[in-house]
């Protein structure tokens, strides 16, 4: 009897150890997305995009949504799927707000719709506190609306928001 019962303790332990293989094997990993062009870990952050005019429930052209990514982060669901786009933000050495947009993390009609020469910005988009706070900003900075040149390089979309 007590044969048996270890048996059925293997057996159990070989079951439940493949299960957690399974599961751990079907984990969605984070995708490989390269460092930004300048800068180092802490002067720049990678976040999420939703491309659209904020005043026009996203609908149009410019930043709608941006919110910080991390590995570990659950992108929220008012994010729109087929605008998203992934990118590193920073300011650069002339303190000028700039966004890496990573071009393999967007889809083709993405880089097709706003990425066709300018990027444009229909309506005024004020850069978040929480990235502000990381980058050692007390002051607001508000991308304003028009056309901002488009830097194409080594799979990514370069844009100085200057103000």
């Amino acid at each position: 009897m007590r044969e048996d019962f270890m048996k059925k303790i293997i057996g159990y332990s070989i079951l439940l150890i493949v299960m957690i293989s399974i599961g751990i094997s079907q984990v969605k990993s984070t995708p490989n997305i390269p460092s930004p062009l300048t800068g180092s870990p802490g002067e720049w952050m990678l976040v999420s995009f939703s491309f659209g005019n904020i005043n026009k429930d996203c609908n149009g052209f410019g930043i709608c949504i941006l919110y910080i990514y991390t590995e570990r982060s659950v992108e929220p669901s008012f994010l729109n799927r087929e605008s998203d786009a992934k990118g590193y933000v920073y300011f650069d050495d002339d303190g000028v707000f700039t966004i890496e947009f990573i071009k393999d993390q967007m889809s083709d009609e993405i880089r097709r719709t706003f990425f066709n020469g300018d990027f444009k910005m229909e309506a005024p988009f004020e850069i978040p506190n929480q990235v502000l706070v990381n980058f050692n900003r007390t002051d607001k900075y508000t991308i304003q609306p028009g056309n901002y040149e488009v830097e194409d390089r080594d799979g990514r979309f370069k844009v100085k928001f200057d103000q």
